[in-house]
């Protein structure tokens, strides 16, 4: 039987908590086999984990380090192919993450032992591992209580590499409460940056403008509302900048409290391969705990559940305006369908490949757009497909 985890975190497993690990372990699969059929000889793949937890909550429920495994194990190819490195600092937590790892059924069958460390992230074994100019094609994931030890100079470092990808876990709640905090300055300008840390502060305590009709600069504390946009923003802008002149792309899955008000936290994605950013965002849809017009919230929100059986559809929803968008946007153009969809979903982010061809064929059927394409489409179900090598034709 394994040891006992610290603390009460780990007793049962939240439905958040859930949402994040399949989110992880879903997309860990896609990533992995998408690559491991690319690797050269004298290459494999690497997942890391740097705050792996126990393994297990008291309730029976795994949690990421296990899930992973588990894929791994029951996959052939992977077991020739990955190696996991989870890190966690706590020893208790460390010794019954060990204990599960080395009884899980198959684990012998890896060609990599999978390596597990006892550190402060940081410094160290890790840091090391993930500053190696020959670093493996990897997948890291930092899931932190807090956000100490974190550094977006480690992650832009990481992302540079061939095949590499952060899964970020952004504590809102804790850093909106230390932004400001002096204390906290150092954590948080290793998070944001010494400059952009700096900016941050100021933004997100009073906002200054000019009203024309007054003719005199007006000062006002910041809502929360914006308050979550400049801190999510700034930490988008801390790995785009990190990263340039090279693009880098973002994507977000907001998890609300367990009331269903505030943001508890975002679990942020990394990429710089816009087919990666694609699949990670069907993933995230796939886990949200709302759609409306088949378009996901990209979030989880407990109080949803309860909403959806009140909720009428509405007149207009969210896949009306990408209609909307793609006609104004491509007016007059001619392109294929899936030059369209990686384009433009870098810059709507929302919707899915499922939401552009359902947006697609209603504009057909509007007469907004024509579609050609060298072989016939074909009909499902009542339905004319739209392929990827379609040619979309926008009217003026």
């Amino acid at each position: 039987m394994a040891s006992k985890p610290t603390k009460t975190f780990f007793n049962r497993q939240k439905e958040g908590s859930q949402k994040k690990a399949n989110i992880v372990s879903n997309y860990f699969w896609i990533w992995s086999k998408t690559l491991v059929r690319k690797l050269r000889p004298g290459q494999y793949l690497q997942f890391f984990d740097l705050y792996a937890g126990a393994g297990r909550y008291v309730d029976g429920n795994a949690s990421t380090p296990l899930l992973i495994l588990e894929k791994v194990v029951r996959d052939e190819q992977l077991r020739e192919n990955v190696k996991l490195i989870f890190n966690e600092k706590k020893k208790a937590n460390y010794k019954a993450l060990l204990e599960e790892i080395n009884s899980f059924p198959g684990v012998e069958t890896l060609k990599y032992t999978p390596v597990i460390y006892n550190e402060e992230v940081g410094g160290g074994n890790i840091e090391n591992m993930l500053l190696d100019k020959q670093l493996m094609p990897t997948l890291l994931f930092a899931d932190p209580f807090g956000y100490k030890g974190l550094s977006t100079d480690l992650f832009t470092t990481v992302l540079r590499q061939y095949g590499c990808e952060i899964i970020f876990f952004f504590n809102y709640r804790r850093i909106n409460a230390a932004i400001s905090n002096k204390v906290f300055e150092p954590h948080m300008e290793m998070l944001f940056g010494q400059e952009r840390a700096k900016r941050l502060r100021a933004e997100v305590t009073f906002r200054t403008e000019y009203d024309a009709e007054l003719g005199e600069t007006i000062t006002e504390p910041v809502s929360p509302k914006d308050r979550e946009l400049i801190l999510v923003s700034g930490m988008r802008s801390a790995f785009s900048d990190g990263f340039y002149p090279q693009k880098v792309h973002t994507q977000e899955f907001q998890v609300k409290t367990h009331t269903g008000g505030r943001t508890s936290h975002y679990l942020m994605f990394i990429t710089k391969n816009a087919f990666a950013f694609g699949k990670m965002t069907e993933v995230m849809a796939k886990q949200s705990s709302q759609h409306i017009q088949g378009v996901a919230s990209l979030g989880y929100n407990p109080k949803h559940a309860q909403l959806d059986m009140f909720l009428s559809t509405p007149e207009r929803g969210p896949l009306d305006e990408l209609m909307d968008e793609l006609a104004k946007f491509y007016a007059g153009q001619s392109l294929v369908f899936e030059k369209l969809f990686r384009e433009h979903q870098l810059i709507a982010k929302r919707f899915t490949f499922a939401n552009y061809r359902e947006a697609l064929l209603r504009l057909e059927k509007n007469g907004i757009i024509s579609v050609s394409r060298e072989e016939e489409r074909r009909v499902i179900k009542d339905v004319l497909t739209l392929p990827e090598d379609c040619v979309v034709t926008f009217a003026k």
